[in-house]
């Protein structure tokens, strides 16, 4: 653990991290002994400093629920209505779930940064 020096996060009732590395898979061409103990297993190595190959992406955590966002809105002034699964937002945007997926539609205008970022804010980022 120390030595990649991961950053844990409580959600829920997790530990998680976020891990950038590589697996290392044993070369099968190898000339081998015979299975002396356990099959060669890949191993994960840290990801060199210099490999350009990765890159954090983002995940986002948690469950937001369409209604305790409509109250967050609501309070920040903005004209929310839910109706059919989703919520309209001073009705040029709409925000509904598609499983475990926020789907955010609208036009691009000075509320839909905002709105979105609120709704972000709700999600536990990696």
């Amino acid at each position: 653990k120390a030595r990649w020096g991961l950053a844990f996060m409580r959600v829920g009732g997790y530990d998680v991290a976020y891990v950038d590395g590589l697996l290392d898979m044993p070369d099968p061409s190898a000339p081998s002994a015979p299975p002396a103990g356990p099959p060669e297993m890949p191993t994960l190595v840290q990801r060199p400093t210099n490999d350009s190959g990765g890159g954090k992406p983002f995940a986002f955590i948690g469950d937001v629920k369409l209604s305790d966002l409509k109250l967050l809105l609501s309070k920040g002034g903005y004209r929310t209505e839910l109706k059919a699964g989703m919520l309209i937002v001073n009705g040029l945007i709409i925000i509904r779930k598609s499983g475990a997926r926020m789907v955010f539609e609208g036009s691009i205008c000075k509320e839909y940064a905002a709105v979105r970022q609120l709704l972000l804010s709700q999600y536990h980022t990696l």
